[in-house]
């Protein structure tokens, strides 16, 4: 058996995931360093409720509804959670929780992003040094953080996709059973897996970010699951 059956094996009582729910927190920082268009999560947001995102066609291809997280929306009735999120100015947020809340160093937790240029990233780097030690967790995390816990209370399995859910997972009071199905280039994520223990199953693939991550998790967890059963 592999790692990834091993896994949930150890931590649901079912064969396979047979109601997986992908979950999006969206926001948007017009001010952040970004080539990102300062709407882009609205953006992507309506592209994905008329099915023509990148996202929205692996959700349907593997039959995974998608919930656009606010305030009042906790999913229920699933058997697996993949976190995820989108939008402009997201792992400025991440590093700057890194920085207030764990005294990380902006220089070794601040990347590239959206594909920044040098001058761009030392802008994100300055903006992140001047983070404060009381900054209040920006919605998008502490949204994410809060399905985290919700999870955790009914023993629910989440895969973790990006640097947002990782930074979620680092400030929950509580957390259930986590993997990280594609670990990609951001520094920010890698400092929070570290600190959270999750385990990676993939530097490669389709990448990390938008879910697409996770739904890369769910099909690989799929498959080792299908083989086991050989």
């Amino acid at each position: 058996m592999n790692d990834h059956a091993r896994w949930w094996d150890s931590v649901s009582a079912n064969p396979r995931p047979r109601r997986p729910v992908l979950v999006v927190a969206v926001a948007d920082d017009p001010h952040a360093q970004s080539t990102l268009a300062e709407d882009f999560g609205a953006r992507w947001l309506r592209r994905t409720a008329e099915g023509t995102t990148a996202t929205a066609r692996i959700a349907a291809e593997l039959d995974v509804p998608i919930l656009v997280l606010d305030d009042s929306e906790i999913p229920d009735h699933h058997d697996l959670i993949l976190l995820a999120d989108a939008g402009r100015g997201l792992t400025t947020r991440a590093a700057e929780i890194a920085v207030s809340h764990f005294g990380a160093e902006p220089q070794l937790v601040v990347g590239y992003g959206s594909g920044i240029s040098d001058r761009q990233w030392m802008d994100k780097v300055l903006a992140v040094s001047v983070t404060g030690p009381e900054v209040h967790l920006p919605a998008p995390v502490a949204a994410l953080a809060a399905v985290l816990q919700s999870a955790a209370q009914r023993d629910v399995p989440v895969l973790l996709d990006g640097a947002v859910s990782a930074a979620a997972a680092a400030v929950a009071t509580r957390c259930p059973p986590m993997q990280i199905p594609v670990m990609g280039d951001e520094p920010t994520q890698q400092f929070f897996a570290d600190r959270i223990e999750a385990g990676v199953w993939s530097t490669s693939g389709i990448g990390p970010g938008l879910g697409l991550g996770a739904l890369s998790g769910l099909a690989m967890l799929r498959l080792a699951l299908l083989a086991a059963d050989v």
